[in-house]
């Protein structure tokens, strides 16, 4: 259960943090995975003694099976141009950028 009160947590402060900066309306599916992804890393290091499985809450096989098939959903993902070259922009926006550092400050 701390992960996910660590993961939820961080959610406040990502909204905090981008504010009107993330996408309005449908948001891509790139946003939703840089979202839940970030979240979810923040929660796995500050719980490092859990396991995948145990900061993800999805079935268990499912991170088996995503380890085994990460270079074709990856290539999925990234299938699309545009996609691409959103991830990068965003990724590269300042408030995201501050936000990755400090991130990475705070792991």
């Amino acid at each position: 259960m701390p992960a996910f009160f660590d993961h939820e947590i961080f959610h406040l402060y990502q909204r905090q943090a981008v504010g009107s900066q993330a996408p309005q309306g449908d948001e891509p599916a790139w946003w939703t995975m840089w979202v839940e992804g970030l979240a979810t890393y923040v929660s796995q290091r500050m719980n490092p003694s859990l396991e995948a499985q145990q900061v993800l809450w999805y079935p268990q096989e499912m991170v088996r099976r995503m380890e085994n098939n990460l270079p074709h959903a990856a290539a999925l993902m990234l299938r699309d141009p545009l996609s691409a070259r959103e991830i990068r922009e965003a990724i590269s926006a300042a408030s995201l950028g501050r936000l990755l550092s400090r991130c990475e400050r705070a792991a």
